[in-house]
């Protein structure tokens, strides 16, 4: 019998990790669907995907062409994906994508959608940095920001892993930060706009740090 070595602990380390699947919500629920063994809800959930895909297509990518209507079917994926996980929390284990597709029944993909498409216009309101520009309540500029944000967060490739709402929560801590210290100038602006008054200043310079005068002449 040959002896075949173990690894090293180095070697241990440079050995690839396992990569753990991670698909969208949406995909996992539908997975327990198949095994739901109720055709009605199956046709009515794709009733309603096909539904939202056709709206998204229209409003945001191009319902002209193949290419558009899949991009938009990948942001509903995506929207639908972030809702649940919002909804229900980020678990992965068979439970969860069971309670997610139970969500799906009741609720329908129509409210878990809209769902998810709310935390991206919450996001979207919210300062990127604190440098605020006269443009930054402009409609135009509001909607332009809305759709690239919906692109960045939702486009999910059902085949591939997703990790849009981890990314929503990391953008969405960020910019409340941003938020404070915008709120916090703003303050600062609204109650010390002229500085304080040189008759205070005075005083407290007096208190602080007095300086005697020379005595004139007697």
């Amino acid at each position: 019998m040959i002896a075949v070595p173990l690894p090293s602990q180095a070697a241990q380390a440079m050995l690839p990790a396992i990569i753990v699947e991670r698909l969208p919500r949406l995909v996992r629920a539908i997975r327990c669907l198949g095994a739901h063994g109720v055709e009605d809800d199956t046709v009515i959930m794709a009733d309603e995907l096909a539904g939202i895909t056709a709206m998204v297509a229209e409003k945001f990518t191009n319902d002209k062409t193949a290419e558009g209507i899949q991009r938009a079917f990948f942001l509903t994926v995506g929207c639908v994906s972030l809702g649940l996980d919002h909804e229900l929390g980020r678990e992965h284990s068979l439970e969860d994508d069971q309670a997610a597709m139970e969500y799906l029944i009741e609720h329908g993909a129509e409210h878990a959608f809209q769902c998810g498409f709310r935390l991206i216009k919450e996001l979207s309101a919210l300062p990127e940095d604190s440098l605020v520009g006269e443009y930054d309540q402009d409609p135009v500029y509001l909607q332009r920001r809305l759709k690239e944000l919906f692109v960045d967060l939702c486009h999910a490739d059902p085949s591939q892993n997703w990790a849009g709402y981890e990314k929503f929560e990391r953008q969405f801590n960020e910019r409340k930060g941003v938020q404070a210290i915008v709120r916090a100038a703003g303050w600062l602006r609204r109650h010390h706009w002229g500085g304080p008054s040189s008759s205070a200043w005075s005083s407290r310079c007096a208190r602080t740090n007095p300086i005697s005068t020379p005595a004139g002449p007697r």
